[in-house]
């Protein structure tokens, strides 16, 4: 267990930039949100330095917020996805 949380971001990014070398065309999974933060700014450091093999890859992003049923749900998933979109 790591408890430093830039140290967790890190090595999710190392992990994410591992399997797109090994296996360009794969299928990424990943949570919106903030919790992968410091995990995404990794990427996009790799990314602009022509690191990220990412052209053939598909990532998807799974909110836990779809079919939001009050309006502060709803508040939030458009907050989830605005966020996401900027990255």
């Amino acid at each position: 267990m790591v408890a430093d949380a830039e140290r967790v971001g890190s090595l999710a990014a190392e992990l994410v930039l591992n399997r797109l070398t090994a296996r360009p065309q794969a299928r990424l999974l990943l949570e919106p949100g903030s919790a992968p933060r410091t995990m995404f700014s990794a990427l996009r450091a790799h990314a602009l330095a022509g690191e990220l093999p990412s052209e053939r890859a598909t990532v998807l992003q799974l909110s836990e917020l779809v079919g939001a049923t009050t309006e502060r749900d709803a508040l939030c998933a458009g907050s989830v996805a605005s966020r996401s979109r900027r990255c």
